[in-house]
């Protein structure tokens, strides 16, 4: 089973090391031994869509000239790699520390960076990663090799199939029952229990949720004072599996500008369940999340300039469920996985012009051709409906932001 964290408390972790007196000094005189691991997945892509975007479209849906529609094959890449360190000290403390780096070109080019101190009281961790409600999390059982689900968490919007409406996909139910939700690797500090009888605990403070802001902030900015909590069960009985999983996590809103007077926006938060049980090959799962009183990333939509998280003129309410099933034997594995999620993106100064909504099926197969190298292959079809908001060119008129796309995306894996 996955996400089997150990946990930690930052109250009693430095209680123990208080009175370890110089416990840290008392490290092995080897230093911190760095090694080196991580992925690359080289995909070749179909994709047949209406990519109806309704920045390029000059009237009310259908396509005009230049509307820039997506070519049809692509090949998609993802790797990175990973520097870890690790070291025990004398009184039994691990100290660990990770920097990944993106395989290719990004604005992201240094991905999570943080260090944690591990014992028998748990887990403290530091730095630049996701929340505990994001890493604790179950969702669909999906054999999608690349991390996390194929359906779930967006990978076919924007990867594959144009974003048409105004709903953000990592940071919004529109594309995930426990979304990133504007918390995609920001500072911050974790608290994981040590796992008992199949139970662990976390819990996250993130000071701001801009990422990589090594200075000071205002709320005007961001999002800020961002807690999380989050707790799971992972335990097998004999033949049986069962991981379940409730993470929550809630953020101070930001004081926007309106008529030159500054005015607090609600506190958005989101709760999210889900559960998985497996037995001799087979797994079954789904998982459901909700979204309340938030704020959009995008001032225009997914086509328009981006905003600071949480400062635009868009609502972030929605919700979105999964469900799915696999089944693997010996080197081979097929798994089945339907995602739906709904976003209201509709200008916060106005009525609601509904929800946009999206829906993902796929089916997955993969084939373990050796240590760490899997060839995988996934058929799915995916719908966009847009509510006609955010800017777009008809305010209110949904048709022109709607998309419809099936495919196929097939190739390898290779962990090291």
């Amino acid at each position: 089973m996955k996400r089997y964290l150990l946990g930690t408390s930052a109250l009693v972790a430095a209680g123990m090391l208080v009175s370890s007196g110089t416990a840290l000094a008392q490290a092995n005189e080897e230093p911190i031994q760095i090694s080196v691991n991580g992925y690359m997945a080289q995909f070749l892509s179909y994709t047949s869509q209406d990519d109806r975007a309704p920045t390029n479209l000059a009237g009310i849906g259908g396509r005009v000239a230049n509307s820039g529609r997506a070519g049809k094959f692509q090949e998609n890449p993802e790797a990175e790699i990973h520097f870890n360190g690790r070291s025990t000290l004398a009184n039994g403390i691990t100290v660990s520390m990770r920097i990944e780096l993106e395989g290719n070109t990004s604005g992201d080019q240094i991905d999570e960076t943080w260090m944690a101190l591990e014992g028998a009281f748990g887990r403290l961790q530091m730095g630049s990663y996701n929340a505990v409600n994001y890493v604790m999390s179950y969702k669909a059982p999906d054999l999608w090799p690349r991390g996390g689900n194929f359906t779930n968490e967006g990978y076919v919007v924007g990867n594959l199939a144009v974003g048409t409406t105004g709903s953000p996909i990592g940071d919004s139910s529109f594309g995930a029952t426990a979304s990133r939700f504007f918390d995609n690797d920001a500072q911050k500090v974790s608290y994981y229990t040590p796992r008992w009888a199949g139970f662990q605990a976390g819990a996250s403070y993130t000071p701001d949720s801009r990422q990589d802001n090594f200075g000071t902030y205002g709320k005007d900015v961001a999002y800020t004072n961002g807690w999380a909590i989050a707790a799971n069960f992972v335990r097998t009985f004999g033949a049986f599996d069962v991981a379940a999983y409730a993470g929550y996590q809630r953020w101070s809103g930001p004081d926007i500008a309106v008529g030159g007077v500054s005015v607090s926006q609600p506190n958005p938060d989101q709760f999210s369940l889900g559960l998985q049980l497996g037995y001799a090959g087979f797994r079954i799962g789904g998982g459901y999340g909700r979204i309340s009183d938030g704020r959009g990333t995008g001032g225009t939509g997914t086509n328009g300039a981006a905003s600071t998280a949480g400062t635009s003129i868009l609502r972030n309410d929605g919700r979105a469920w999964d469900i799915g099933a696999q089944y693997t034997w010996g080197a081979a594995g097929v798994s089945l996985t339907y995602f739906r999620g709904k976003n209201d993106d509709s200008p916060t100064s106005g009525p609601s012009f509904g929800d946009d909504k999206l829906s993902i099926l796929a089916l997955t197969g993969i084939y373990k051709i050796g240590p760490g190298m899997t060839f995988n292959v996934t058929g799915f079809t995916s719908k966009q409906i847009g509510n006609g908001s955010g800017g777009n060119a008809i305010a209110g008129n949904a048709s022109i932001d709607d998309n419809k796309a099936s495919g196929v995306i097939t190739g390898l894996t290779l962990i090291f």
